[in-house]
């Protein structure tokens, strides 16, 4: 999740960058024939900051990972499809994010540099403690 978080920030970055995300967010509101403001009523995003993203303003130009689940669930897409991002695995490719994920991508992007290294640590840390346990059951078996 955190791969995902520091992931989609720096990628999101290089997508507006390159209009892949006004393009992208243009084609599938045309494909689902939707205008702005019914988009933004769908959303809960505001008509201009949409408006922004079409335009690629500056103003405009990041969108937070709340804003990009929200036009995505309001889209019925992923997030894959609405930034044009591979993600890795699973992750992104289901258009409907847990309430439980969000507030943790949320919580995260809130810390401090060094708080997210220490919550690194510990993610690594577990997760090699799983791998281990779970390489010595199967050769249990």
């Amino acid at each position: 999740m955190i791969f995902l978080v520091k992931s989609l920030r720096n990628d999101v970055n290089d997508c507006m960058a390159t209009h892949q995300f006004k393009e992208k967010l243009a084609q599938i509101m045309s494909d689902r024939r939707l205008s702005i403001s019914e988009l933004a009523k769908k959303s809960g995003i505001h008509y201009t900051m949409i408006s922004n993203y079409l335009k690629a303003d500056r103003r405009g130009r990041l969108p937070t990972l709340n804003t990009l689940v929200a036009l995505a669930s309001a889209l019925h897409c992923s997030l894959e499809q609405l930034t044009g991002i591979d993600l890795p695995g699973e992750v992104g490719k289901d258009p409907e994010l847990t309430k439980e994920t969000l507030e943790f991508a949320e919580a995260y992007e809130s810390l401090s540099d060094e708080q997210k290294d220490l919550i690194d640590r510990m993610i690594d840390t577990l997760s090699d403690k799983q791998k281990s346990e779970s390489h010595d059951k199967r050769e249990e078996s």
